[in-house]
Parts: structure tokens; C-alpha cells; sequence
């Protein structure tokens, strides 16, 4: 059997890399999902169950549309059993393809005002991957403001614009950003005199980056613990949905158990943005002889070839060759 070249390696993990975003992407898109987001990061639902942000708050019939951000390129939308939101695609010659993974309009209580968020899947290992990623979501709040010209008001009626929401989830951040949660936002400032305006005249964009921990690590935060469980490489499927159904209450549907079971197939079977870990720790969990081996059964199950699994194998838990070939029972 051939070793594939180093580019063959490239195309095949960006696949399988490409599948495990679009399966994270549609399990967050679940309203029991969504809701828990809305309330970890939306001060304007903070104070409400998430029971009640799902069945009260988040507008529409569950579906996914494909809309363009720019007014010169044509909307397609597409029916599905999900969130009304947009997976949005901008093709700018200057400035490349953008996308909205997810884009929805959630209602607050009380005020009935409406709000659009956004909600993307940023899995980089550096989170300025060539430019700071907080300029890239202030860039989204701006148009999300803009595109509702012509949609939400016409004119000059600026009083009806809606507030935006761009929230980033980022899977595999540094270790100085892991278990955080920031919000950036509008405040006043006085310089001269004492002026008060209407906060909701001014309060039009949040930007919140949501950082969770590697490996699953608990929080006390309740959004990072279901967050850091999803994108956790150290729980096993059906880890990850008992903790789901018992610690959030959120039902384990057959739809949203395969995506589950699909992510956990393929998270140990791509190099989830650069070496997973570093010697030492490598080194530790790789006497885990238990752990090794179910990752070697996941990697059979996406169809990585032997060879391919060596390879993985001596990088990820710092083996020989020798003692990596014990592990697949292949004669050294």
C-alpha cells in the first residue's frame, strides 16, 4: 500500500475537516442550542429560563436560507428543519467569499423589540489568523446594520433598525483565551456636559467571542461547559449526549445524535488546526492505552489508512515507530 504525498494528506484532512464544521454548525443551529447561546451571551435575555428563549424568543419556523449580504448579488433559499437563519455567502472579487454560518432574529421579552444575531464557527488554533478576528466581527455587525436598509426600514426611519449580534465560537483557541467569554460593545462616554440618550438609540452592536477550553474541561460557566463538551476530544459520543440530556436538558433527537456521533468519528481523524498536543502532554495521555485505542477504531471507521494511522499515532502521543506498530499489531 502507497504512502499518499503530503498534499494528497492536505486535501483528505480538509475534507474531513470541512464535514465536522458543517455537522458543529447544524447541531448549534438547534433552537435548544441557540437558546442557551442567547442567554450566555445576549444581556437582553439573561434573566428568562432557556426554556422559555427557546419556545418565545427565537422567531420562526426551523429552517436555514441562503441570502446574499451584498444588494447586488441573488438570494437562494433552501427549507430545512432548523432555525430561520441565513448561511450567507458574500463572493466580493476584493475581498473574498464571507460567510454567515448562522444568522437569526430573536424577539426580547417584554419590549417585544427585535434583535439579529449571528453566530459563527471560527476553528482556528490562532484566533488572528492574518488579521484580528474582533475587526472581522465588527465588519459583520456593520453589514448586518446596513443590509437592513430596504428590509427592516426604508429611508430615513432609522429609528426601526435592530440591534445585531455577532457571536464567534471558537473551538480550538490558545491557552490564554481558553474558558472565556468577551463582549465588546457601544458605551457613552461624556467629554464635555452630561448628555443622556436612550441606550436602545445607541446600544446597536455586541460582538461576543466565546473561547472554549480544549479537551472538554469543566467550567462553571454553564454555555462553556456545553460548548467545551461539544468540541471535546476526550468524550465519547455517548459521554457528550448524557451530559447533553441530563445536564442541559436538552433531548438527544435521533438527527441531533448522529451529528454527535459524526463529529466525534471525524475530530480524531483530522489535524484540527496544526499538532493537537505538545510532547509532554502527548506523552501523558498517550500511555492511555484505552484512549489510543479508540482513536484508532474512530480513524478506521472514517476510512484513514494504515500507514496514515502510524503516522498520526507516533505525532499525537510522541511514539516510535516501533511502539506505534505495537499499537496497530503490525510485526515492527
Amino acid at each position: 500500500m502507497e504512502l499518499q504525498t503530503s498534499l494528497a494528506n492536505v486535501i483528505d484532512i480538509s475534507d474531513k475537516k470541512e464535514k465536522y464544521d458543517a455537522y458543529a454548525k447544524a447541531f448549534l443551529s438547534h433552537k435548544d442550542i441557540l437558546a442557551w447561546i442567547l442567554k450566555g451571551c445576549a444581556v437582553e435575555f439573561e434573566d428568562f429560563s432557556v426554556e422559555f428563549i427557546k419556545n418565545h424568543c427565537i422567531e420562526g419556523i426551523p429552517e436555514v436560507s441562503i441570502r446574499a449580504v451584498h444588494q447586488n448579488e441573488e438570494d437562494k433559499v433552501e427549507n430545512v428543519s432548523r432555525i430561520v437563519g441565513d448561511n450567507t455567502e458574500d463572493i466580493n472579487p476584493s475581498e473574498g467569499k464571507i460567510t454567515y454560518d448562522i444568522r437569526f432574529t430573536a424577539v426580547v421579552p417584554k419590549t417585544n423589540a427585535a434583535v439579529m444575531l449571528f453566530i459563527n464557527v471560527e476553528a482556528q488554533v490562532d484566533t488572528a489568523p492574518g488579521y484580528p478576528i474582533i475587526k472581522r466581527a465588527i465588519y459583520y455587525c456593520s453589514r448586518m446594520l446596513s443590509a437592513q436598509h430596504g428590509t427592516v426600514f426604508e429611508n430615513e426611519e432609522y429609528g426601526k433598525i435592530r440591534k445585531v449580534y455577532s457571536i464567534w465560537v471558537c473551538p480550538d483557541p490558545p491557552e490564554k483565551r481558553q474558558n472565556s467569554i468577551t463582549r465588546y460593545k457601544m458605551t457613552p462616554e461624556a467629554i464635555v456636559g452630561n448628555v443622556v440618550e436612550k441606550e436602545q438609540d445607541y446600544d446597536l452592536l455586541d460582538v461576543v467571542i466565546i473561547s472554549v477550553s480544549k479537551g472538554g474541561a469543566e467550567s462553571e460557566n454553564q454555555l462553556l461547559k456545553l460548548l467545551s463538551t461539544l468540541f471535546s476530544s476526550e468524550k465519547t459520543s455517548d459521554q457528550k449526549k448524557a451530559i447533553f440530556q441530563t445536564d442541559f436538558g436538552i433531548p438527544m433527537t435521533v438527527e441531533m445524535g448522529e451529528e454527535v456521533d459524526r463529529m466525534c468519528n471525524l475530530s480524531d481523524a483530522i489535524w484540527y488546526g496544526g499538532k493537537a498536543e505538545g510532547k509532554a502532554e502527548g506523552k501523558a495521555e498517550g500511555k492511555a492505552e484505552g484512549r489510543i485505542e479508540g482513536n484508532i477504531e474512530a480513524w478506521r471507521e472514517v476510512g484513514m489508512k494504515e500507514e496514515d494511522i502510524l503516522f498520526r499515532l507516533m505525532e499525537k502521543y510522541q511514539l516510535t515507530e516501533e511502539e506505534a506498530k505495537e499499537y496497530l499489531l503490525v510485526p515492527a
